[in-house]
């Protein structure tokens, strides 16, 4: 995903039942930020800081 602003844009995951935000594992990297859901589902959020992310950014 491109052009994503925390805060701003919002990644909506609903319709697969993930429970919560504390259920997503976030891994921060040097130009993007890997949002892991499954063992072959993710996100890769390019230009984003993890750190910037919070349960406000992603319904679920």
């Amino acid at each position: 995903m491109l052009d994503c602003t925390p805060g701003t844009h919002r990644l909506d995951l609903r319709g697969l039942a993930l429970g919560s935000f504390a259920s997503l594992t976030i891994i921060d990297g040097a130009e993007a930020s890997l949002i892991t859901f499954g063992p072959d589902d993710f996100v890769l959020l390019l230009g984003v800081d993890a750190a910037r992310l919070s349960a406000r950014d992603i319904l679920l």
